[in-house]
């Protein structure tokens, strides 16, 4: 005769089921706030990634730019060109409306002058753009691409003709083009314009005005305000004795300008709702400052944002 032997299976009791869901609720939320700490962390990281990278390349682009400002093609002396350019524009005072024309883009007498951002109305001094307030405009200009041959150059474009002593400004398909000779080089003649505006989204972005174009281009976005300080050649020896901003000297000093300093309040691109507390942007209790200008944000929460100064010092090629 043989016996089974039952063991006892022995289930979850109620209390046990109620605990261990209660420990996997804890697991689970734990989780949950891993991950949102996780995604906080990238979308802060982006942010200021976002605006470092807008940052330098904006100072790194307006160097590049202003560099070319006051070239002459082969030339070394604005005397040796014809027709006989003019004295530079009025000072940064003035009311009058200009058309961006052929006479302005030859100003190559001014090959930097700038609008400071307190000057009413700096928008409508010229007709060719529109900027934001609270920012400066800078106007530079110069010869840019050398042109090889007669046949490339596009008409209502501005040039230099020139050898090492004597040279020519001419807008094709307007004035007379010259013959072409030999040691003489044809030179795009550009006025240049770096301004900021807002761009069709509503960013705040560095916009530049090309004459050769007659348009402007949105170079980076993400740059709320661009601020110069002009440095001023000393009378004794090549060091700068002061920094200025643009209505603070007339235009007989515009020829000592030997250097510029750019200050460049840029923001991150997208907002970060989590960079507030009680409602209010943290970055809205900052003042930046940005040469003799100061800025505090008055971001609207949840849309907050970074941002950081970036300055840079330009040696102006008559300034060396």
């Amino acid at each position: 005769m043989s016996w089974t032997t039952y063991k006892k299976v022995a289930g979850l009791t109620l209390v046990e089921l109620l605990v261990s869901t209660v420990i996997s609720l804890f697991l689970l939320l734990g989780v949950f706030q891993l991950l949102l700490n996780l995604g906080n962390t990238t979308l802060t990281t982006t942010s200021l990634s976002s605006y470092q990278e807008s940052g330098r390349f904006a100072t790194e682009f307006m160097v590049r730019e202003i560099r070319q400002s006051g070239l002459l093609g082969n030339l070394s002396d604005i005397k040796q060109i014809s027709p006989t350019i003019a004295d530079p524009i009025a000072d940064a005072s003035v009311t009058e409306s200009f058309s961006c024309d052929k006479a302005w883009v030859w100003q190559l007498s001014a090959p930097i002058y700038g609008y400071d951002d307190t000057l009413s109305g700096v928008s409508s001094i010229l007709d060719c753009m529109s900027s934001n307030s609270g920012s400066d405009v800078l106007i530079y200009r110069g010869s840019d691409d050398r042109v090889t041959a007669t046949a490339d150059l596009q008409d209502d474009h501005d040039y230099l003709y020139s050898n090492f002593s004597v040279g020519t400004l001419f807008r094709k398909n307007v004035d007379t083009t010259p013959t072409s000779a030999t040691g003489f080089d044809f030179w795009e003649v550009k006025t240049k314009i770096l301004y900021i505006k807002n761009d069709p989204a509503g960013v705040p972005s560095l916009y530049q005005y090309d004459s050769s174009s007659s348009s402007s281009e949105q170079i980076i976005d993400g740059v709320e305000s661009m601020q110069i300080s002009y440095g001023l050649r000393s009378d004794i020896g090549d060091f700068v004795k002061t920094y200025v901003t643009a209505p603070s000297f007339s235009d007989a000093v515009w020829d000592q300008v030997s250097t510029l300093q750019i200050d460049l309040l840029v923001r991150s691109l997208s907002p970060n709702s989590t960079y507030q507390k009680a409602g209010a942007c943290l970055d809205n209790a900052n003042t930046y400052t940005l040469g003799n200008y100061t800025y505090t944000p008055t971001d609207t929460a949840p849309n907050c944002y970074y941002r950081r100064v970036f300055t840079t010092i330009v040696q102006l090629r008559n300034g060396e």
